[in-house]
């Protein structure tokens, strides 16, 4: 009896961080600061994304790519679950360290163009051991993010006021009471694993291994920017992310690379 109701009590406490974690209101965020193709800037915690108001994004320029944590005082969340505007903040300072379970020391990110230019795209998810000890790389930390140029007259309920909105945001590949999350749509926006056939919770990686992924999308025609990250929980602390790949999506579905400013 005592093992099934601890079942219940760990999967419910579970449910209310889901929960919990679409709530955007007042209070200290942390993320690599990116600042995409198009300028716009986000705070960006693997799976989560905050963005940073055009009139305020200056004061995070020096700290592009960087991880750190603010103070956010003034936060717009037009409902919950979608990400949130932060309009007004204080640098504090370099993010807090990594929970131990989910050291992000030795690993390295980051993603590869795995297309033709004339061909749908696909990307390559990365993630190396370069240190000296072995790590676990956990799935449900580790999610793509695509970012979109954002069409003029701006995008419903999507609260960014900046040129850019995420496209593809807050899906990791592994969903903690489901399992993998091999494929995603949202209608208009898709993607699926292609390698490997199978995934699991996590992934132990020797020193100087490597793990991959390999991710094909169906999109839009659009601007796009595709990054990849990991660590950082609801903004709660250090995270890592890749590098940016710019491409564009023609009307036939096709892609091709755009050699992006990495700012």
């Amino acid at each position: 009896m005592f093992p099934r109701l601890s079942t219940i009590v760990t999967a419910l406490a579970l449910l209310s961080t889901v929960c919990l974690a679409g709530i955007r209101s007042e209070g200290k965020y942390s993320g690599v600061v990116i600042f995409d193709r198009w300028d716009g800037c986000t705070l960006y915690s693997g799976v989560y994304v905050m963005y940073i108001s055009e009139d305020v994004k200056e004061q995070l320029r020096a700290d592009a790519g960087k991880c750190v944590q603010i103070d956010a005082t003034d936060v717009v969340q037009p409902r919950n679950p979608v990400d949130g505007l932060i309009r007004q903040f204080k640098v504090l300072g370099a993010a807090p360290a990594a929970k131990e379970w989910e050291s992000l020391d030795g690993l390295k990110l980051s993603v590869v163009r795995a297309f033709e230019d004339g061909h749908p795209p696909e990307f390559l998810i990365r993630v190396e051991n370069v240190g000296d000890k072995p790590r676990v790389l956990r799935m449900n930390s580790l999610a793509p993010t695509l970012l979109k140029g954002k069409p003029t007259g701006g995008n419903g309920l999507n609260p960014a006021d900046g040129p850019s909105i995420a496209a593809v945001t807050r899906q990791s590949f592994w969903i903690d009471l489901e399992g993998p999350r091999m494929q995603e749509s949202s209608g208009t926006w898709q993607w699926r694993v292609t390698s490997p056939e199978k995934l699991s919770s996590s992934v132990s990686l020797d020193p100087k291994a490597t793990f991959e992924l390999r991710l094909s999308f169906t999109l839009p025609p659009g601007e796009y920017d595709f990054l990849a990250g990991y660590g950082g929980g609801v903004h709660e602390n250090q995270s890592i992310a890749s590098n940016r790949i710019g491409f564009d999506v023609r009307q036939d579905g096709t892609a091709v690379e755009v050699k992006a400013v990495n700012r």
